[in-house]
């Protein structure tokens, strides 16, 4: 890397030989032809994306026919264009990948960019750093092709912009490769929990026979040694006791992310909603009653003196003998568990269910020993995937500095 000299720019100091170009002169917006509702349907040949699915699963489809002959007559993205969401969420951007698939006209525009001026991988990172604003200066909440036309970019030279891409795109990849294996981890911590869960699968000194890890359930019995148990009586259910301070965190909904609080919002009780009514302790946990499809659990493991749920959460504390926390915790989140949550909500925007129904939900509950070897392994398997998500994010943020420095010239990369 090396130093710049500076020039003025309406986008502030660039490199002397960098250049600012409107979107509207590397290329024009293009978008897809119109296609109608009626030619459409939920399965078929070519996946049709509209800005509600884009980036995501489609919905609809069209046939093979219609695609080819729509393909052959009007605009159609290249493999590598940059294709933009125009309504909705302004400036989302799918990199089209030359598959067979059809995008909904004026909703998903990209522009028709000559690569000799600007690559499509450079203009991909300029899109992710742009702030979509009409020429005044005011947020638009529709992307028309003049207010695309009208965006500014910083325009190395050709090399450079290559350079940058490389260097931004070994980032990427070390993402992506941190994402499959959180990915894969995920989807065998998921497998662990459900056999050690139900027993299916013992550890090392519970299971019979030498100590298997392996003791397969007969006729879809428990283990010996383990109950089926109401939940209730495992855990108490919103405990009575204590007495709200003046002043606490209030925990609702929006608080809890993935396991963690990610909001802590002091609130004076005078000012509180009447939903801030349950205390909580260390070594507790939150169960979200409220749309528990959603599972934001949270594991107390910090002073909770000050804090109090909202009636979102039922809080369950577990009783001295029979239930260990962090299986209880772990339980909640089987699919198993929450498919009985869900069958005993009421509502449909917002389902939940009341403390009586939870409280005579069944689980599986084996000895406290093994609930404790149990959620130890489990925690472990947690740790290391946090670990991951981590460093994922670390190399997010070094991404993120490097696109601030690169983009904007702070920094160059040396040629060969």
């Amino acid at each position: 890397m090396k130093s710049a000299k500076f020039k003025d720019s309406p986008l502030g100091p660039i490199p002397q030989d960098w250049e600012v170009k409107r979107l509207g002169e590397i290329g024009e917006p293009l978008m897809c032809k119109r296609v109608l509702k009626h030619q459409t349907s939920d399965q078929g040949d070519i996946p049709f994306y509209k800005i509600g699915t884009f980036g995501k699963t489609p919905d609809a489809y069209i046939t093979r026919s219609l695609f080819e002959s729509l393909r052959s007559k009007y605009p159609f993205p290249r493999k590598g264009d940059c294709l933009i969401s125009a309504a909705g969420t302004i400036g989302r951007v799918v990199v089209y990948n030359g598959e067979d698939a059809y995008f909904q006209d004026s909703n998903i525009v990209w522009i028709d960019n000559d690569e000799a001026v600007v690559t499509n991988e450079y203009l991909a990172l300029c899109y992710a750093l742009m702030k979509w604003q009409s020429e005044d200066g005011g947020i638009i909440s529709r992307l028309y092709n003049a207010n695309l036309k009208a965006q500014i970019i910083v325009c190395p030279p050709l090399p450079e912009q290559q350079r940058i891409a490389e260097a931004l795109g070994g980032v990427d990849k070390l993402i992506e490769s941190l994402d499959e294996q959180i990915e894969k981890k995920r989807l065998i911590a998921k497998g662990v929990a459900h056999d050690l869960l139900s027993g299916k699968k013992r550890l090392p000194g519970f299971a019979p026979a030498g100590g298997r890890m392996q003791d397969r359930v007969r006729d879809s019995s428990l283990p010996e040694g383990w109950s089926m148990k109401q939940l209730g009586d495992c855990v108490e259910i919103n405990p009575i006791g204590g007495q709200i301070p003046d002043e606490f965190v209030y925990v609702d909904l929006e608080s809890v992310k993935n396991g963690c609080l990610v909001q802590n919002n002091v609130v004076l009780r005078r000012d509180a909603p009447s939903r801030a009514q349950r205390q909580f302790a260390f070594g507790d946990v939150l169960f979200q009653t409220v749309r528990p499809y959603q599972k934001n659990n949270l594991f107390v493991n910090f002073d909770a003196s000050k804090y109090v749920a909202s009636t979102g959460y039922a809080v369950l504390r577990e009783r001295d003998g029979v239930s260990a926390s962090l299986y209880i915790y772990a339980y909640l989140h089987l699919d198993s568990f929450v498919a009985q949550v869900l069958d005993k909500c009421t509502g449909t925007s917002y389902p939940a269910i009341n403390p009586t129904a939870l409280a005579g939900i069944e689980i599986a509950l084996p000895e406290l020993a093994e609930q404790q070897a149990i959620a130890d392994l489990l925690g472990e398997q947690d740790a290391a995937i946090a670990a991951l998500e981590g460093k994922r994010e670390k190399y997010v943020r070094i991404k993120e500095g490097m696109m601030r420095d690169l983009l904007t010239g702070k920094v160059r990369m040396k040629g060969e």
